[in-house]
């Protein structure tokens, strides 16, 4: 067997550039001439990464609304929604009153006047703070509600009201029914009906 001397080593194992320094300037030259940029390919980024994958940026597009117009709509919706279940409201207490007048039953509380025939009275400071209190606890309640879902609440009030409104109605009509109205020298009915415009 033949010994192999160092030299004889460094040639066998082509170690030739580990006698050249390291020339920045000549490595990337060289990656100049030599690079071919391949670019990611769409769809692969979450093999690639081996994480979530990530979204393209959101570019607005020429039909969508801005965000405080969208806020404005919601709010108008909210408003209308709102004035509709207070009016709603106001037909069902005049209907029930109207229910009591004919079945000859006296409200639970006949000296209360409800509080729409009342003028708007200034809050004392234990109303005040009882409305914030009551604000802050909605506030509370519907923080993790979406718009939507707030809509879809006030709108399933006012089919409960309207459903209310239909049974009172329909309890009139029984009353009116069984007890004849009275009649005017006239001759005409002195009952009243009430219309509901949607």
């Amino acid at each position: 067997m033949k010994t192999l001397s160092l030299d004889d080593v460094v040639e066998s194992l082509n170690l030739s550039h580990v006698e050249m320094p390291y020339d920045p300037a000549k490595r990337r030259e060289y990656y100049l001439k030599t690079r071919q940029l391949k670019g990611r390919k769409t769809g692969q980024a979450s093999e690639l990464s081996g994480g979530t994958k990530r979204s393209a940026p959101i570019v607005p597009s020429k039909n969508r609304k801005p965000i405080s117009n969208k806020q404005s709509d919601f709010q108008a919706k909210m408003d209308a929604l709102n004035a509709r279940l207070d009016k709603l409201k106001k037909v069902l207490a005049e209907l029930t009153k109207q229910a009591q007048a004919r079945s000859g039953v006296e409200s639970a509380d006949p000296g209360k006047t409800s509080s729409t025939d009342k003028p708007a009275k200034k809050l004392t400071a234990k109303q005040k703070a009882d409305a914030a209190k009551r604000a802050k606890e909605n506030a509370k309640k519907n923080k993790n509600k979406t718009p939507s879902q707030q809509l879809k609440e006030i709108e399933a009030k006012i089919k409960a009201i309207q459903a209310e409104i239909k049974k009172k109605k329909a309890e009139i009509a029984a009353a009116a029914k069984k007890k004849k109205p009275s009649t005017h020298k006239s001759g005409s009915v002195g009952a009243s009906t009430l219309t509901i415009h949607k």
